[in-house]
């Protein structure tokens, strides 16, 4: 029976701050129990949590490798403890563990990719990114099941590897519910900055990783081109964190462009409810990004906010057409992007039916039950 299974599932990331691999739990929770092992920096806050739990603690100051060696480790040991039904992993960091850990338990595998890391044709890539590349080529095709984040990566994995059945997807839809007032003033209080200075005040959101590749740059700059009543919320964290705090600094943004820091999942819903706009960009630079599957779109879209994107192709077929939203394209300067925001509508109760029948076109409800009838299938 598929609901007495024991599930155990890999995240080298942190499950606060990992929607996906929630959403990936919450559906294998219907088929047994699950026990996770992370590598967060503290046992986890959410305060639903229902699974068991194990995190991979290092020493403050170990370098990356030294990390992966002693979550492979762990994950070793634990699966040859619990010896469980499935093992799940989570992104390319724990494609091989996964393989590892499933072998010595004779479990079922199942690999998740949240990112598409084969190269396209020409790509440069850095050699961490083809080591990776290379660890997943092996490890994928053990696999019971590859769910990618979407139908093209989905087909570009089943083209480039030989895997025991086509991969399937899951798209990064979340389930944003509205939040209570008393979520809502704990949010205001524990980011201050998110209070409207004036009444008319518009607040454009940024929720995602701060990488200066993804386009992120040239938005701060359109501050510059908006009304004084603008301001930029950023929320997140990244490798390009500090460089654009200190660019945000300059007097000529006018102390309007603020950083959140890095946001609990469990928050971002209450903290996109906040605000006015919602921006999703992402870079040109890779296959990986070209085909990029975007939940914060949904998460803005859910919160009642209008979006301004860039224009990928998948961006552009969700989001073109749509009254609430605008995309940008690759070239486009400082001034034309804000010129593009202030297109958009800032009225949620205007957006309000163009909003839903786009989120009955795409519903977490769809991605979780095709998942679940995958898992069904391959568990028996």
């Amino acid at each position: 029976m598929t609901s007495q299974l024991k599930w155990f599932v890999l995240l080298f990331g942190d499950i606060d701050f990992d929607g996906r691999a929630g959403r990936m739990i919450d559906i294998a929770q219907a088929f047994g129990e699950v026990h996770l092992l992370d590598c967060a920096v503290a046992a986890p806050q959410n305060r639903f949590r229902s699974y068991g739990y194990d995190r991979c603690r290092v020493a403050p100051g170990t370098s990356q490798p030294r990390r992966h060696l002693a979550f492979l480790r762990q994950a070793l040991a634990t699966a040859r403890r619990m010896r469980p039904d499935v093992v799940l992993a989570e992104d390319f960091f724990t494609a091989m563990p996964g393989r590892l850990a499933a072998a010595i338990s004779g479990a079922r595998f199942i690999y998740d990719a949240h990112e598409l890391i084969i190269p396209g044709k020409d790509e440069a890539t850095s050699y961490r990114d083809r080591f990776w590349a290379a660890l997943e080529r092996h490890a994928a095709p053990a696999a019971d099941l590859v769910i990618a984040a979407n139908s093209e990566r989905a087909q570009i994995m089943t083209d480039s590897y030989p895997l025991r059945r086509p991969a399937s997807y899951m798209r990064n839809i979340p389930d944003v519910q509205p939040p209570s007032e008393a979520s809502l003033a704990e949010v205001r209080t524990k980011y201050p900055t998110l209070e409207r200075r004036t009444t008319d005040e518009i607040l454009v959101l940024y929720q995602g990783a701060i990488v200066a590749a993804r386009g992120l740059p040239r938005f701060m700059d359109a501050v510059a081109h908006l009304p004084a009543n603008y301001r930029l919320i950023v929320a997140g964290d990244g490798p390009d964190r500090q460089i654009l705090t200190a660019l945000a600094a300059g007097d000529r943004f006018g102390g309007r462009i603020n950083f959140l820091g890095k946001v609990l999942n469990a928050e971002v819903g209450t903290v996109a409810r906040l605000c006015d706009i919602g921006i999703a960009t992402y870079g040109y630079d890779s296959r990986n990004s070209l085909l990029c599957s975007p939940n914060k779109v949904f998460e803005y879209a859910q919160s009642g906010l209008s979006i301004i994107s860039s224009d990928q192709l998948p961006l552009r077929n969700l989001l073109e057409g749509r009254p609430w939203a605008r995309t940008l394209s690759q070239n486009a300067d400082c001034a034309e992007v804000a010129a593009r925001i202030l297109e958009l509508p800032r009225d949620r109760a205007a957006n309000c039916e163009s909003i839903t029948s786009f989120l009955a076109e795409n519903a977490a409800g769809a991605e979780r039950d095709r998942v679940a009838d995958l898992f069904r299938e391959i568990l028996g």
